[in-house]
């Protein structure tokens, strides 16, 4: 299953990015996050394209962090787009609204369902 919730009922998607080579990513579906991919930095050594920008994001606490931003290929099922992508010093990867923009995200937690259209 490429959209599921997992045991805490967070959402998350398995995407492929296209790096040095095609890398299937499971990550967290988060909707306050506008950018469109946030990835460890264990694969930072695999980005092929340099870097575009520096841009600021403010996180949860009011910290503002500036990142340099790439551009990447990413594959969801048979649709294919580039997107944005920044890397942390965390262990967790992210999409954000960047990556969910055209499509249909549906999170319903009351029926425990998710869906991406």
């Amino acid at each position: 299953m490429n959209i599921y919730l997992d045991s805490k009922n967070h959402p998350h998607i398995k995407i492929d990015v296209l790096l040095s080579s095609p890398k299937q990513v499971d990550c967290f579906i988060d909707t306050g996050y506008t950018g469109g991919l946030s990835l460890p930095d264990k694969y930072r050594s695999l980005i092929t394209s340099g870097r575009l920008s520096f841009q600021d994001f403010e996180i949860g606490d009011g910290t503002i962090l500036t990142e340099e931003m790439f551009r990447v290929k990413i594959r969801y099922e048979k649709v294919e787009k580039h997107i944005s992508l920044m890397f942390t010093k965390g262990d967790d990867a992210l999409v954000g609204i960047e990556f969910l923009t055209g499509f249909k995200f549906t999170l319903d937690l009351k029926k425990l369902q998710i869906g991406l259209d």
